[in-house]
């Protein structure tokens, strides 16, 4: 099996033209950088005034850093932010090493840290992010300073069958009716006449088409009380009201009793993909919890 995410090249130049158009869209200037790693080179977008403190951002499964954008002009002012492309994900980072367990996200994580120099950390994950960034807080919680979990996917409760189903759907047959057909489920905001959800839905048509059917990956987990007892930085979740992966109200309920520091909250108006639907609130809500102190219940 190749170690290429992509089925060709040509599908590749696709799919690289189609990023670069949304990165165009990018709000504040930034830096492209390349990372080496134990798993291959990682891409990240550097943003934010360069002495802020750091926030490193990992996106959501079959996405990349565009994800970000709505967010990104508020968070650039106060922050200086590190956003990752997933090695083995969608993106332009490049795999020379096949992704095979959880524990092979610590260290591809551990390399970027120590690459970028800027440990501890404060870690933002959304969705299939969020799953990585709470496996990392489990296993190497000494790196982390602060935890900002934005609609996780798993971890604390299991997905909904639905998800899957549309997921597979959507892979099987990456139409463009499909395609919108799941953002427009995941996101109250989605809107194709939009330029940005316009490039960002020619995007992931052009990643799940070309998209190599065997690329590496891990599949995520449901972890332990043992394990979420055991994460011992102050944790922010956030999710949305109408979340549609899985109950939000349950996964609250579970990262609250086992936690230790621990503070959640749902957002209204919103689904799956809380930077589209609600981008001001979330970073209102990152901002407070940055500057706060949550003690150990």
């Amino acid at each position: 099996m190749g170690l290429s995410i992509f089925k060709s090249h040509n599908a590749e130049v696709r799919y690289l033209a189609a990023y670069d158009r949304v990165l165009a869209l990018w709000p504040s200037s930034f830096e492209s950088r390349f990372v080496p790693t134990s798993f291959g080179s990682t891409h990240v977008i550097i943003c934010g005034p360069e002495n802020a403190e750091p926030l490193v951002l990992l996106h959501g499964f079959g996405v990349n850093v565009s994800m970000w954008i709505p967010m990104m002009a508020t968070l650039s002012q106060t922050y200086r932010v590190h956003a990752l492309d997933t090695i083995g994900d969608l993106g332009k980072s490049k795999l020379s090493r096949r992704l095979e367990k959880p524990d092979d996200y610590i260290v591809w994580l551990k390399d970027v840290i120590h690459e970028l120099r800027i440990e501890p950390v404060n870690l933002v994950g959304f969705s299939h992010g969020g799953w990585i960034a709470l496996n990392f807080a489990i296993h190497s919680g000494q790196t982390l300073s602060k935890l900002i979990l934005i609609s996780p996917n798993a971890g604390l409760v299991s997905l909904r069958p639905e998800f899957m189903i549309r997921l597979i759907l959507m892979s099987a047959f990456p139409t463009t009716t499909l395609i919108e057909s799941w953002a427009s489920w995941n996101s109250q905001a989605w809107d194709n006449k939009q330029p940005y959800f316009k490039s960002l839905s020619e995007l992931t048509q052009a990643g799940i088409a070309g998209q190599n059917r065997s690329r590496s990956g891990v599949m995520p987990t449901t972890f332990s009380d043992l394990e979420l007892k055991g994460i011992h930085c102050p944790v922010l979740m956030l999710v949305g009201q109408n979340e549609v992966v899985n109950n939000p109200q349950a996964a609250l309920v579970r990262a609250e009793r086992l936690i230790p520091c621990f503070d959640g909250s749902i957002i209204e108006q919103a689904r799956h993909m809380l930077p589209f639907d609600q981008p001001q609130k979330v970073c209102e809500k990152i901002a407070t919890f940055m500057t706060s102190e949550i003690l150990p219940k």
